[in-house]
């Protein structure tokens, strides 16, 4: 008892150094004028003429993604009383500490060697740092994957709590990403589903009526069971050839201005119905024009499909997925005076490109694959073949993560490849515990075999000098 006492407290004593360091780097990058991105301009985020004076309207008419960010921005605008970016500033890095904590948790409870020191080098990570920053649903689904890590890996947590959490998780970033379609929350909760009882299976379902309300809303107002009217753009942009002669609409590039897509459209009845909106007809990014647009684009994707060339674009879409999370081009602007190359988990490993992030159009030729690599490229896919081969090593609730990984890389290198980095992030701690766990599942095994031989060598010198003869 006294033992496990003291091994508590120091422990505590460790969890408590780290945060307190990254809440003190937090406060100098502040007074160093390293502060929090201003997002009010992103098209990710409902305009804030609409959405600070008219919230209801707003969120009922916005199309573009899910409105859980929107919500939250609205949320930091009211309880900080205008003053959102402090509030941002107060709340991000407590959620950094967060995120220390429960990750360091899954190591202790998976017994990973050399922990303490782990942990502190993957979180005291400048790449951390920048991202709780940029106050973005990358940032806020980093967060949710470290909960979503604690609460499979936590041999505390019953089964029924096991369900509820990951319910309200799942929830929350179908709630903000689009990415995460309820089919996918669906089929990833089933397995806790069998476990549960009754009561908390009624309750996670009620959970699951967030994210599916967005469905629900766009289907009854735009006539799409949809959360979000820029996925066929995000497809057709990555995957229609350049050099197609059957494109119409796709001419045009992806989220230009309203007026552009204009000739290409004959009738549109959603422009019809609302055109007293204001808010659906305004910017680029949420105007209703958007879903015939959207249509138009699905029809020259199937026209111009060619295998060779997304073959080519999937390629081209795991190199860009792979470089750091750091070189997504808008975060570069900021970084770039302030940490330097080949920081490891950070930036370009080899240093080659002399301004990353800054192609933000397709690469075109085989030579430049190679322009960015990073240490997350060897490292990552490395971890990815290792665990396909050794995938009986993991316990169910580690292949489920596993599998959650690998599927969102695929989305995210193959869809929109051009800031698949920056969601790359979004699921960052599963990749860090999937590289821990197979160094440390390597080391075992190491350490292990010479236990082995160490005892063989011992009981073979032993035998010699008592004279035992070996049968």
């Amino acid at each position: 008892m006294k033992q496990k006492t003291f091994y508590l407290l120091r422990s505590n004593s460790y969890i408590s150094s780290i945060i307190l360091l990254i809440l003190m780097i937090n406060i100098i990058m502040y007074y160093r004028d390293f502060r929090m991105m201003n997002l009010d301009n992103w098209v990710q985020i409902i305009e804030p003429s609409f959405l600070y004076h008219d919230f209801l309207k707003s969120i009922l008419y916005y199309h573009g993604n899910p409105p859980g960010l929107s919500i939250i921005y609205y949320l930091a605008e009211k309880i900080s009383f205008g003053n959102r970016s402090i509030f941002f500033e107060i709340i991000f890095p407590i959620l950094h500490c967060i995120c220390f904590s429960l990750f360091y948790k899954v190591l202790v409870v998976k017994k990973i060697h050399f922990r303490k020191v782990i942990a502190a080098i993957l979180f005291l990570n400048p790449l951390i740092f920048v991202y709780f920053k940029f106050p973005f649903y990358s940032s806020l689904i980093f967060v949710s994957s470290c909960f979503l890590l604690y609460v499979w890996t936590s041999e505390d947590i019953s089964a029924n709590k096991r369900l509820l959490y990951t319910a309200i998780i799942l929830s929350f970033n179908g709630f903000l990403r689009s990415s995460w379609h309820i089919v996918f929350i669906l089929l990833i909760l089933a397995p806790f589903f069998v476990k549960a009882n009754n009561r908390y299976r009624i309750i996670s379902l009620l959970i699951l009526i967030i994210p599916l309300s967005v469905y629900i809303k766009n289907y009854i107002v735009f006539h799409k069971f949809v959360t979000s009217s820029w996925t066929p753009m995000n497809l057709a942009r990555a995957h229609i050839p350049w050099e197609c002669d059957c494109k119409t609409i796709s001419k045009v590039p992806a989220f230009s201005p309203p007026q552009y897509y204009q000739p290409y459209i004959t009738k549109d009845p959603l422009q019809e119905k609302y055109k007293d909106i204001p808010i659906l007809n305004r910017d680029a990014g949420n105007n209703v024009i958007l879903f015939a647009v959207g249509d138009m684009y699905t029809k020259d994707l199937k026209k111009c499909f060619s295998i060779e060339w997304s073959l080519r674009q999937v390629l081209q879409g795991i190199f860009y997925f792979y470089r750091s999370p750091v070189d997504y081009a808008y975060l570069k602007k900021r970084t770039g005076g302030i940490l330097e190359d080949n920081v490891y988990f950070c930036y370009d490993f080899f240093n080659i490109n002399e301004n990353p992030g800054s192609d933000l159009n397709p690469l075109s030729k085989a030579e430049m694959y190679f322009k960015n690599l990073s240490i997350y490229t060897f490292i990552y896919i490395f971890i990815i073949i290792y665990f396909i081969v050794n995938i009986k090593r993991l316990t169910f609730n580690e292949r489920l993560i596993f599998i959650i990984m690998v599927l969102y890389s695929g989305i995210y290198a193959t869809t929109d490849f051009y800031e698949s980095n920056r969601m790359r992030f979004e699921i960052e701690p599963f990749y860090y515990f999937f590289v821990i766990l197979g160094f440390n599942s390597l080391l075992n095994k190491k350490v292990f075999q010479d236990s082995e031989d160490q005892k063989v060598d011992i009981t073979l010198s032993f035998n010699i000098k008592s004279g035992v003869k070996r049968k």
